[in-house]
């Protein structure tokens, strides 16, 4: 099986219901990780006065290692269950993972 990095950013009113959803699906549950960062583009949607003073708006960002397959079906299972979800994401390849200890 081929391992890539599924990494996902969507709005940080967000971040409860999706960290939810991945806790419950059979593939994600099995470990993800989660971070607050914060979006710069063109097109972004400043939703808050404080974003529109920073001039970025805040996002959740999640990364999750899996196969190839269990990431494109992962996603579609997201757009299943927040069909109208902003959500920005990529996948890259993952030459190796694993833990020190």
């Amino acid at each position: 099986m081929n391992l890539c990095c599924l990494t996902m950013i969507f709005q940080n009113a967000l971040e409860e219901e999706i960290t939810d959803f991945m806790l419950a699906h059979e593939t994600a549950k099995k470990g993800f990780h989660s971070s607050r960062i914060d979006g710069h583009s063109h097109d972004v949607r400043l939703a808050t006065m404080k974003e529109k003073v920073r001039g970025r708006a805040q996002k959740t960002r999640m990364d999750i290692i899996l196969g190839e397959e269990e990431a494109q079906s992962l996603l579609l299972d997201v757009k299943a269950a927040f069909p109208d979800i902003r959500l920005t994401f990529w996948i890259s390849p993952v030459n190796a993972f694993g833990r020190l200890s």
